[in-house]
């Protein structure tokens, strides 16, 4: 990890080169949103959102819905595949 670069940031990065590395394009993907429970009392107990770092804009605002945040976390990270075609499991 490092330090001075989001979290957040950093795993959508390392889901981006491993999704798409040349090793792995007949692979089917698991992604697995761990942490849930820090997630959760953050985002649901503390009222932190998701958009706190400026960093994503397009982050859902309002009430805090886990789901609409799951399936956000679950499009950003899709995204990053080239291959639309490729089997990504969460």
């Amino acid at each position: 990890e490092d330090s001075t670069q989001n979290r957040l940031v950093e795993a959508l990065d390392l889901f981006e080169e491993i999704s798409n590395s040349e090793w792995f394009q007949e692979s089917a993907i698991i992604l697995f949103l761990n942490k849930t429970d820090l997630f959760e009392e953050k985002f649901l107990q503390k009222k932190i959102p998701i958009n706190v770092s400026g960093l994503f804009p397009d982050a859902p605002t309002g009430e805090p819905d886990v789901a609409k945040a799951y399936t956000w976390f679950e499009k950003k990270f899709k995204d990053r595949c080239k291959n639309k075609e490729r089997s990504i499991y969460t």
